[in-house]
């Protein structure tokens, strides 16, 4: 991915990497923050409209990487739920940027 790190703030760029006719998704991406980019993987489970998501962060990211796992997490619980409360496929890409 070639965009450039925010000079404050967190922006996650998650890209939907496979999804299986039995409600499970797995997005990848990163979250970049200024000079640092965190690798995060974020696992979604749909059934109707309930949406659960869990979110890991590399294992060499540290306690920064748990903790913008646990922000990735409600970023991608929103975006694939309203795209499936409309009736719509989850989303292909969840970029946001909050202050972190």
């Amino acid at each position: 991915m070639s965009e450039t790190n925010p000079e404050n703030g967190v922006r996650f760029t998650l890209e939907l990497l496979r999804g299986a006719k039995d409600g499970r998704y797995r997005y990848s991406g990163f979250a970049r923050k200024s000079a640092t980019e965190i690798p995060l993987t974020v696992d979604v489970v749909v059934t109707g409209e309930e949406v659960a998501v869990s979110a890991s962060a590399a294992e060499d990211a540290g306690e920064i990487g748990k903790a913008l796992a646990k922000v990735a997490v409600p970023l991608v619980r929103t975006a694939v739920r309203s795209a499936v409360v409309r009736g719509h496929s989850v989303p292909r890409q969840v970029q946001r940027w909050r202050d972190v």
